[in-house]
């Protein structure tokens, strides 16, 4: 399903050229997002941890690092009470949003315009924290823009299938770039490592930059005037969408689970490079092009089963799921990866339901109250701050308990070694597990996302469809889907077979009779 081809809502009086409309600014936010998932990727890939490890930072300061964007989520807050106030959320989109991409070109030149006896990495923190605030302070305006312009019935499936869309780019930057990264350490050069990563991080800069530049060509034909009692309100304002207590579920299950996986972000990177000694590139196929591939492939069915199901029912399947997905590096070691990578891989198949379920619910939450024709309880723009202040206290408070796990136990090791006739069938001999650090940073993270089903469990969708239902739902249409792909070449052998005498028997027709 292209942008093209999506329904418009039933329910709205929309005439058909606003339709024709509508099409075209979806097909152009698709098509931004081409040059915002290389952006994405790039940065968030080995690029930036061995651009980081290139300029000196230290084991705990990637805690520090890895807190970086979830702190700077904390300008949502004025920049929402701004937008009540003085509206114009397109254009404050526009013009933070873009400095702050581009402000990853000035973080790769950082090396190269200041001398390294300031001490590189504390300056790099501080320009990432800005370029990250800038970019975070957009999230108000953005999130309250597109719940106005994507109608509700298609949203799920429209941002799965923008995802699915800019997945093959993203695979191709991404391991694109760890080749170029294995390239430069096969040179042993440490300077050659420093100039690469700088110059993929301008390319990332002027690429993200490009993503919102195309936003220009997209009007915002929705935007209300700001509330009339918006400066007697003030930042009493702000915290209306907490009476909700919907809302307060769902900003407790984000808290919780930013606080699982905040510091994830760049242990994983560390853990797969320095203790399972991957190369560049098998990191980025593994940790980014492997996953994004398998999500390609499942977020259309999550898209559609937040549309047919609910958010609620999807977030609850795929959550129980993913709150196990740290058990998977647990077990994997240098040796015998494959086992424990596949425990992560079937894992990484339901995060398209977690992601796209929430980023629908708080597409919901910031929707205009008196924009909303289903009886939902939008809130606007300050949903998706208090969200974000949220997350940005949950992301600082991760990294400092990655930076203090690393910090403490950096040097604390113990070999465990397990012998059975079950590993010497699947691994071919004795699993020999050494646990450190980042296996304690797995296991807290473990608990953490088990204890935010807990918040989910008390989300509200009035129109969404039991749990139970949805399980079975799905569990059926899995065994469907295997079922006929099981079939069909059995189911082929007949068709083939009735072509196969078609053309015998137009061969003969064509013979001369003797």
């Amino acid at each position: 399903m292209s942008p093209r081809n999506i329904q418009i809502d039933a329910g709205l009086p929309i005439s058909a050229n606003a339709s024709d409309t509508l099409r075209a600014d979806l097909r152009r936010i698709t098509w931004a997002w081409v040059f915002g998932s290389a952006w994405l990727w790039i940065v968030s890939g080995a690029v930036l941890t061995r651009f980081a490890q290139a300029v000196g930072t230290p084991a705990w300061g990637f805690g520090v690092l890895a807190a970086v964007p979830f702190v700077a989520a904390l300008s949502q807050l004025p920049v929402s009470w701004w937008l009540n106030r003085h509206g114009g959320r397109r254009r404050l989109f526009l013009w933070c949003c873009a400095t702050g991409r581009a402000l990853f070109v000035a973080v790769a030149a950082l090396p190269w315009v200041v001398p390294e006896a300031w001490g590189w990495w504390p300056i790099v923190v501080m320009m990432l924290l800005l370029a990250w605030a800038l970019i975070q302070s957009t999230g108000p305006a953005w999130m309250n823009w597109m719940s106005d312009l994507i109608p509700r019935r298609v949203r799920g499936r429209y941002f799965a299938r923008r995802a699915q869309v800019t997945t093959p780019l993203a695979v191709v930057v991404s391991l694109g770039a760890a080749a170029l990264l294995d390239w430069a350490d096969a040179q042993d050069s440490a300077r050659l490592i420093l100039q690469l990563t700088s110059m993929l991080l301008a390319v990332a800069g002027v690429l993200g930059t490009v993503d919102i530049l195309i936003f220009l060509w997209i009007p915002d034909r929705h935007e209300e005037p700001p509330h009339p009692d918006a400066q007697a309100a003030g930042v009493k304002e702000l915290l209306t969408p907490l009476r909700h207590r919907g809302f307060r579920h769902f900003l407790g299950y984000n808290f919780t689970f930013t606080l699982a996986m905040g510091f994830m972000g760049q242990y994983i990177w560390l853990y797969v490079l320095e203790k399972l000694s991957w190369t560049n590139l098998q990191a980025n196929a593994l940790i980014i092009a492997v996953p994004l591939l398998l999500n390609m492939l499942t977020q259309p069915m999550w898209g559609r089963l937040i549309d047919r199901l609910g958010k609620r029912p999807v977030l609850l399947i795929s959550g129980s799921s993913v709150s196990v997905g740290a058990l998977g590096w647990m077990v994997t070691t240098p040796e015998h990866w494959w086992l424990g990578y596949a425990w992560v891989m079937a894992v990484a198949a339901t995060w398209p339901g977690v992601l796209l379920a929430n980023f629908n619910f708080l597409l919901e939450f910031s929707k205009t109250s008196s924009r909303n024709r289903r009886g939902e309880q939008g809130v606007g723009s300050q949903a998706a701050a208090l969200f974000s202040v949220g997350t940005a206290v949950a992301g600082g408070l991760s990294g400092v308990i990655g930076g203090a796990v690393a910090g403490q136990l950096g040097d604390w090791s113990w070999t465990l070694t397990l012998d059975n006739a079950l590993l010497d069938t699947l691994a071919g001999g004795a699993w020999v597990w050494t646990l450190n650090y980042f296996h304690v940073l797995f296991a807290v993270s473990t608990l953490l996302r088990i204890a935010a089903l807990g918040f989910a469990l008390g989300l509200e969708e009035p129109a969404a469809k039991g749990t139970r239902d949805s399980m079975r739902y799905l569990a059926t249409g899995v065994y469907n889907n295997m079922r006929q792909a099981v079939a069909t070449p059995v189911r082929m052998a007949g068709p083939v077979s009735r072509w196969a005498y078609r053309l015998d028997k137009l061969r003969a027709s064509k013979e001369p009779k003797r």
